[in-house]
């Protein structure tokens, strides 16, 4: 049941904050859910990636060269080079 709610929360959240980002955490944090839903239910991220389309995408950070795969065509910056002050885009590989 705990799994539940935790899935639930994290989900309204991405309601009023997409993504993983700073407002996004501190709201986690705020309703005790701090280092996010995978952190505390190990066994819900198991179940739910088994229910997922697989990647076709991947995509590397021109400046850092960090990885990301997602199932679906993207635009978008490196958040690691943001957090540095950099400008970075994400490039199809």
């Amino acid at each position: 049941m705990d799994e539940i709610l935790a899935l639930l929360s994290h989900e309204m959240i991405h309601i009023r904050y997409a993504g993983h980002g700073k407002r996004f955490r501190q709201e986690l944090k705020r309703i005790g859910f701090e280092g996010d839903v995978q952190r505390h239910f190990p066994d819900l991220v198991k179940w739910t990636h088994s229910l997922r389309r697989a990647f076709r995408y991947t995509y590397a950070c021109s400046r850092c060269g960090i990885q990301i795969q997602r199932r679906r065509k993207i635009q978008g910056n490196c958040a690691a080079c943001h957090e540095k002050g950099i400008r970075s885009r994400f490039k199809l590989l």
